[in-house]
C-alpha cells in the first residue's frame, strides 16, 4: 500500500485541516498532554469518488504512526445476507479495537441503506 503523509499531500481545505487536528491530538494522548476523553474521535469525509478520502485517511494514519483498517459495505455487504455482514462489519471493528491506537476508514457508507419506507 502507498503511503504519503499529510504534510507530503499538502493543502489546506478544511477535510486536511480536519485530518490535521486528529493527528494533532493522537499525538498529544500519545504524549500525555491530552486525555483520551478530549480527543476528536470520528471524522467524516465526503465527495465524489477519486476525491481522495482514502488517501486522505491513509495519510492520517500514517501521520499519527498508527495502524488503518480498512472496511467497506461493499465489502461487507459481499459476505451475504445482513447476518454475514453485520459479523464482516464486527470483525472490522474488532481489528481496530486489537490494533488501537488505529485509523478505521469505513468505505461506501452511502451504500447503507435507509429504513424509512420509499414515499
Amino acid at each position: 500500500m502507498w503511503a504519503v503523509t499529510l504534510e507530503q499531500i499538502g493543502g489546506d481545505a478544511p477535510a486536511h485541516q480536519a485530518a490535521a487536528d486528529v493527528v494533532s491530538d493522537l499525538t498529544a494522548w500519545r504524549r500525555g498532554i491530552a486525555p483520551w476523553t478530549e480527543l476528536s474521535h470520528s471524522i467524516l469525509f465526503s465527495g465524489e469518488p477519486g476525491t481522495g478520502k482514502t488517501m486522505l485517511a491513509r495519510a492520517i494514519a500514517v501521520s499519527a504512526g498508527v495502524p488503518i483498517v480498512e472496511g467497506s459495505f461493499g465489502v461487507w455487504q459481499s459476505g451475504g445476507h445482513l447476518g454475514d455482514m453485520l459479523r464482516e462489519m464486527r470483525g472490522s471493528f474488532a481489528e481496530a479495537i486489537r490494533k488501537k491506537p488505529s485509523v478505521l476508514f469505513i468505505d461506501e457508507v452511502d451504500a447503507a441503506s435507509s429504513r424509512q419506507p420509499l414515499q
